[in-house]
């Protein structure tokens, strides 16, 4: 897993980075942060799932609501107020502790 967040912690500052550069030219970047999706590569993960068409759903609702980091599911929203509020206790939740 340390592996796949890091790649996920890139893709979110070449977002930040890639936003300033491109509102010039009128192009709007979004992060999508779901949280587990119930797709095959998490079968057999014991983890909250959601299914791929709510997270499709939440997405299309976050760009019309024009919202720039859009987590679209619950257990998203979820995670992204707990990182807000308590970045440690963020990292604990994964721990399985």
């Amino acid at each position: 897993m340390a592996s796949y967040a890091a790649s996920k912690a890139a893709a979110h500052s070449l977002t930040q980075a890639l936003r300033p550069s491109l509102v010039q030219r009128g192009i709007a970047v979004h992060g999508v942060y779901p949280g587990g999706i119930d797709t095959a590569m998490l079968a057999g993960i014991g983890v909250p799932k959601t299914p791929a068409r709510v997270v499709a759903s939440g997405i299309l609702d976050g760009l019309a609501a024009g919202l720039e980091d859009i987590c679209p599911d619950p257990t998203s929203r979820q995670m992204s107020t707990l990182w807000a509020s308590d970045p440690k206790a963020f990292e604990r939740a994964f721990s399985g502790q």
